[in-house]
């Protein structure tokens, strides 16, 4: 919770997720997952070129399917 995600080529904060999984929500399975519930402070489009999927609500975040 509260996970601080910086830029890997610039160190700049692009956000403070309220929840981070860095390795999808299955581990190894898919990509890194972001829920960040105040996008109008964070930089969504470059965590989304980044490889991120971006939620910026729970209900959104709740209806996404997990790989088998």
């Amino acid at each position: 919770m509260d996970s601080e995600i910086a830029d890997p080529a610039t160190g700049r904060v692009l956000a403070i997720a309220e929840a981070c999984w860095p390795e999808g929500l299955q581990p190894g399975q898919g990509s890194p997952v972001v829920l960040e519930l105040d996008p109008e402070e964070s930089d969504l489009s470059r965590l989304t070129e980044l490889g991120y999927e971006v939620f910026t609500s729970t209900d959104s975040l709740r209806r996404i399917r997990t790989p088998p």
